[in-house]
Parts: structure tokens; C-alpha cells; sequence
């Protein structure tokens, strides 16, 4: 593995540091290189654990290439022949406290980049399929948003739970939100968006001088009120970051329910990731959806 890191950062030097960190789903620790800097290697053996640090790379390079909210730069990922794979980017300095304001202001500026530049990306999707936590989730391109969210986003997760575990309720309440979330969703024209995909609070935090940092991203092109779905499930962002955010990239009609929609996915995504505590949630959002008119 040594030498594999070394190859991806041209360094002579690779002397691991006792700082490590990662999360639930992977190892990470803080390697020092050449010339006194320092990189963070995050690995995993779990079965395509290529396959979601290869979408986090590619995250990392879409936002960095931006130049609008600092994320580690990536320098690569490797798989070893034990299985374990890992990824190497960047080490910055970190503390939990954010700049809210900035962080807002530098969000809404992420969002906007593809449509700042010309929109390039005229599609809903990415290069490369990436992980929301460890399960893969479907990035092929797709020109309507609602066609997109619906069966690129909801549906593997429904199909995942019930062949987990059949369920009546989630398959009777699903049955009623799809024609509400069409009705929904297709009153918008959303233009692609770089959405960081997985943007708790945990995945942000401030570097050095008091800079917001972003990291972790489960990317993709989308519309760009996907990333407050998991905010709103889990908090973490204060009045002024979404004051700050909201006054460069203003809320339109029907955003709170679309909110509610968005926020589904995640539910569902840690259903089955982490199992029935929950399902409650779950379904509580989806009886809210299928009463929307």
C-alpha cells in the first residue's frame, strides 16, 4: 500500500502520523511526505469499495475544479490485490465550527457553477456512479429531473428494502407517492447543478483561517434543493447559512414540499444502510407525500 500512495503523490517520504479518523464506513489516517507536508488516506476492504472511493475522487475533482467552496484536492485512488482500497487526498487542518455565512454564500456559488459557465452539463447525472455511504447509486445520464429522481434515486432503495425484507406498507405508500412526486417535481425546470450529495454536518467543517471546507461527496448533477434534503433530516446548519444561500439562490414556489421529497432519499438510504430503526421515519415522510396536492 506504501508504495501505491507514494506513486500517487510522488513522495520519497511516507511516515504515518497517530492522527487518524474516517468516519462509519472507513479507515483514515494523516501521512507525512516529502518537504514537512502532509496528506489523509482513507481505506476500506468492503466488497466495490472501489467503486465508491473512485466517485469520491471524482466528486473532489468536480468541486475543486470550481474554485468555490474548499474540498481536499484528490491525488488518486488504488486497489491492492487483499481487496483493500483507499484513497489519498490532501490533509487540511480541521476544526468542527463553521462560517456559516461563507459556507452559504460558497454553496449557492457551487450550485451555480455549471450554469455560470455556460451550462456545459445540459443532463441529470455523472461521469461516474458515486456512494451515498457505501451503496452505489445510479449516475447514468438522464435528461428529465423527475424521470431521474424518481428511478435513478427512490426506486433502487424501495426495490433494495423489499428484497431485503418485504413490506407491504412501504410498497402500498410508495405505489401512492410516485404520481405525487411526478405532479411535484414536473412543475419545475431545473437546471443541472454540481450537488455535493451527502451534505450533513459532519461532512463540513472550517480549515486554518476560519475557511469553510466540504468533503465526503457523493456528487452528482442535479437540482440543486437535493442537498438541504439531508440537512433537513439531520440539522446542523444555522438561519444564517441558509440566509446566506437564499440571497444569492432565492427559494421558489413548492420548495418545502420538494424539501420533504428530497429529504426521502436519505431516510430510505439509511434505512438500508443502517437497518429498521428507521423505517418509522420513512414512512411518515411518505403518508406526508402521498397527501400533497
Amino acid at each position: 500500500m506504501e508504495e501505491e500512495i507514494k506513486r500517487l503523490v510522488k513522495t520519497s517520504i511516507l511516515k504515518a502520523t497517530k492522527e487518524t479518523g474516517g468516519g462509519c464506513i472507513s479507515s483514515g489516517r494523516k501521512y507525512e511526505i516529502d518537504n514537512g507536508k502532509f496528506i489523509f488516506v482513507k481505506t476500506n476492504n468492503k466488497k466495490d469499495a472501489n467503486i465508491m472511493f473512485n466517485g469520491e475522487h471524482a466528486g473532489l475533482e468536480a468541486i475543486y475544479k470550481t474554485e468555490t467552496v474548499r474540498c481536499p484536492k484528490s491525488y488518486g485512488t488504488f486497489k491492492m490485490e487483499d481487496g483493500t482500497c483507499g484513497i489519498v487526498s490532501e490533509y487540511i487542518s480541521m476544526n468542527s465550527s463553521k462560517n456559516q455565512e461563507a459556507l452559504g454564500k460558497q454553496f449557492a456559488e457551487l450550485h451555480l457553477s455549471n450554469e455560470k459557465h455556460g451550462t456545459p452539463i445540459k443532463e441529470f447525472g455523472f461521469e461516474v456512479p458515486t456512494c451515498c455511504g457505501y451503496l452505489s447509486i445510479n449516475n447514468k445520464w438522464n435528461k428529465n429531473w423527475t424521470n431521474f429522481y424518481i428511478y435513478q434515486r427512490l426506486q433502487p432503495h424501495i426495490d433494495m428494502l423489499n428484497k431485503n425484507s418485504p413490506n407491504k406498507e412501504l410498497t402500498d405508500l410508495w405505489n401512492q407517492c410516485i404520481p405525487k412526486i411526478e405532479t411535484i417535481l414536473n412543475r419545475i425546470q431545473p437546471i443541472p447543478a454540481l450537488v455535493h450529495g451527502d451534505l450533513w454536518s459532519g461532512n463540513g467543517a472550517s480549515d486554518e483561517n476560519g475557511n469553510p471546507v466540504i468533503f465526503d461527496p457523493a456528487c452528482f448533477y442535479g437540482h440543486s434543493e437535493f442537498d438541504f434534503g439531508i440537512a433537513k433530516m439531520f440539522g446542523g446548519f444555522t438561519k444564517t447559512f441558509h440566509d446566506s444561500y437564499h440571497k444569492i439562490i432565492p427559494k421558489s414556489d413548492g420548495f418545502e414540499q420538494r424539501l420533504i421529497i428530497y429529504e426521502l432519499f436519505h431516510h430510505l438510504n439509511h434505512w438500508n444502510h443502517f437497518g429498521s430503526g428507521y423505517a418509522s421515519g420513512t414512512l411518515n415522510l411518505m403518508k406526508q407525500i402521498s397527501k400533497f396536492e
